[in-house]
């Protein structure tokens, strides 16, 4: 054991060092690491030595995090994920907080200005709304990232291939035939979504511009588009998530808001305004009723599900430590995901204050704020998807044909189709950030083997009652004994947390994700 922990630490950390070298060293690593567990397979060990692969290590443990900064596992998340770079805890809570006060944003204000808040009184109704925002979006969030960390898969396509199909297999064998062919259809559904999502933030921000313009509507609509486009251009033909240009429109979008926000209240009238009487989705409903609609679109505005795998790797890969003998302090992956899911509930409450007043946004500010969330969305979710440059020498002159493209079906599409398009929008990030990841958990952690160190009976047959390991002649047993003990407090530690996960995903996220999917395909055929 020591001697494999002596190989690892001879990964070379300095950014200069050669390919070769590193190679070198991984591969002695590697033999070295190969032999003790072939040593360990030939023996008697219940417990065996499994080789420190960087894919293998990923992930292998829930709280894995301390273990992510190693030089092997950055370089594999590097390698693994195009555009990938550090992001600092500022950068990091901004790209988190963003996608909330985007479209979510605006269509909860219409939400509330329609229905009213769905409870008497009034502080009631925002409290639901806080907490409800508070859970969803951290709880969908974490649920995907807990699944990557078990799976060792760190996309949306790879977790749901081997969720679906299992793990295992002949190599180019049927099994990973078919995982790969779901990973590649799962790849072209979310870039698909993702130039949807591009598509109604850039008609939304123009219809919003546009709200009190004069003269041809289409005219209109086709100059601001063009003009809109060619201004986000520069900010699109980014890859890396930390260009500093890409991070600038996001603080732009987040200010933009903020700034809003502060008008509208300061232009709300003083008195208290009375609440509209609200139709629910199955006929007249009292005030006492719950705001399906506010709920629902609560729900899409706290959720990011495209955001997660790429802003939790750029954090991982940023914890590159500077002395492996030295243990520093860090703020973990989720408590900042529980940070930004707080700030972003701070950001909306406001929206609670002026929803049923008279006071509208001002248009120039929400455009801003929509056009400028729009760079986020491409370089986060949609540019990993692309062709990158390395396979395909024409990937920049694709990227340009599909902007293009965008702005085409901004500008054509009638207003009965973007409508139904919004809707789909907002169903599929529904679905994929609380239907989606309940029911992939529920198949990896009931029906799938699970990935722990199993001790079976025979080797933990001679046990004292004080707990303390013994063979059959009175001595102490060997070395292993330790690493069952060890293995066993270590389950127990997780049991509770795992049971309190599992009831979270049956007893709140499915429910939840049902209800609002239901809710949503209602309202994209008509029905309420």
């Amino acid at each position: 054991m020591p001697e494999h922990e002596g190989a690892g630490e001879a990964l070379p950390q300095v950014a200069g060092a050669s390919v070769s070298a590193e190679r070198r060293v991984r591969s002695l690593s590697s033999s070295t690491a190969t032999s003790q567990s072939e040593d360990a397979y030939g023996s008697t060990a219940a417990l065996v030595l499994v080789p420190d692969d960087p894919e293998l290590f990923l992930g292998f443990d829930d709280d894995a995090e301390d273990f992510l900064s190693s030089g092997s596992s950055s370089q594999y998340l590097s390698d693994s994920v195009p555009g990938l770079a550090p992001l600092p805890v500022y950068t990091l809570m901004l790209l988190l907080v963003t996608p909330s006060l985007l479209l979510g944003a605006r269509l909860l204000l219409s939400a509330l200005r329609a229905d009213g808040y769905g409870f008497s009184p009034i502080p009631l109704g925002i409290a639901w709304f806080a907490l409800f925002a508070l859970l969803a979006g951290f709880f969908s969030n974490h649920i995907w990232i807990m699944l990557g960390r078990y799976m060792r898969k760190w996309s949306i396509e790879e977790v749901v291939a081997h969720a679906l199909i299992g793990g295992g297999g002949r190599r180019n064998g049927s099994r990973e035939t078919w995982r790969k062919r779901l990973s590649k259809l799962t790849s072209i559904s979310l870039a698909g979504l993702s130039v949807l999502g591009c598509v109604i933030y850039l008609r939304e921000a123009v219809d919003v511009l546009l709200t009190y313009s004069i003269g041809p509507r289409l005219l209109g609509r086709t100059v601001a588009t063009f003009g809109s486009s060619i201004i986000l251009f520069p900010f699109l033909m980014s890859s890396v998530i930390a260009a500093k240009r890409m991070l600038a429109v996001a603080l732009v979008s987040v200010s933009a808001y903020i700034v809003m926000v502060i008008l509208m209240i300061a232009d709300s009238p003083m008195e208290k305004p009375s609440q509209p009487t609200r139709r629910g989705p199955f006929g007249n409903i009292d005030a006492f009723a719950l705001n399906w609609e506010g709920f629902g679109t609560l729900a899409f505005a706290a959720a990011s599900p495209l955001f997660t795998y790429p802003l939790y790797m750029s954090r991982v890969s940023s914890l590159t430590p500077i002395d492996t003998a030295q243990k520093y302090r860090r703020i973990p992956y989720s408590v900042l995901l529980f940070m930004s899911a707080i700030l972003s509930c701070l950001l909306l409450l406001p929206l609670f204050l002026v929803a049923i007043k008279s006071t509208s946004p001002n248009p120039v500010l929400s455009s801003l704020a929509l056009l400028c969330g729009l760079p986020p969305i491409w370089s986060i979710s949609l540019s990993p998807r692309l062709p990158s440059g390395r396979m395909h020498p024409n990937a920049s002159g694709w990227r340009y044909a599909l902007w293009m493209l965008i702005v085409l079906f901004a500008i054509a599409i009638p207003p009965v189709v973007a409508r139904i398009a919004r809707h789909i929008f907002i169903l599929s990030i529904l679905l994929l950030a609380y239907v989606i990841p309940a029911f992939l958990h529920i198949i990896v952690h009931t029906f799938r083997p699970p990935l722990s160190i199993l001790i079976s009976v025979d080797d933990d047959e001679a046990v004292h009652t004080d707990g303390v390991p013994r063979t059959g002649d009175g001595r102490d047993s060997d070395p292993d004994s330790l690493l069952r003990r060890k293995e066993r407090s270590l389950q127990r530690k997780r049991l509770g947390r795992r049971i309190a996960w599992d009831l979270g995903v049956w007893l709140l996220l499915t429910p939840v994700g049902i209800t609002l999917g239901v809710w949503e395909t209602g309202r994209l055929f008509g029905r309420w």
